[in-house]
């Protein structure tokens, strides 16, 4: 191991001083104590590190959001095979003669895996 003959004197506070001595209180000496803070202090790699996670929060909402128009998009395209609560609490015999249901549109996935719409007969 090199032998450390150098010297830096920094000027403090009392309450820096014992600020200081508290956080050394793991490391042999103070001075093990601010080598280990500066070796663990990058600003570039901080700095880095703050714009990757700045980048991987702006693509997680706009996966979120595109999640979110998808699921809107295909829920407003498939055809429901349950009855609606609203017409399932109705009797048959409170249905007007000329109701008549819509008939949902015939879907068919295309190889990219999107619906489409098939003309029915």
């Amino acid at each position: 191991m090199e032998r450390k003959t150098k010297r830096i004197y920094i000027r403090l506070t009392p309450d820096d001083e014992a600020l200081f001595r508290r956080k050394a209180a793991r490391y042999q000496t103070v001075s093990a104590m601010v080598r280990d803070a500066v070796k663990q202090f990058d600003d570039t790699a901080t700095l880095g590190k703050i714009d990757v996670l700045h980048a991987m929060m702006d693509y997680y909402k706009r996966y979120e959001q595109q999640l979110s128009w998808l699921g809107s998009t295909k829920a407003s395209i498939e055809p429901t095979n349950s009855p609606s609560p609203k017409n399932s609490l109705r009797s048959s015999s409170s249905r007007c003669s000329t109701h008549r249901p819509k008939k949902s549109p015939v879907l068919s996935k295309n190889s990219n895996g999107n619906y489409l719409t098939l003309p029915s007969n």
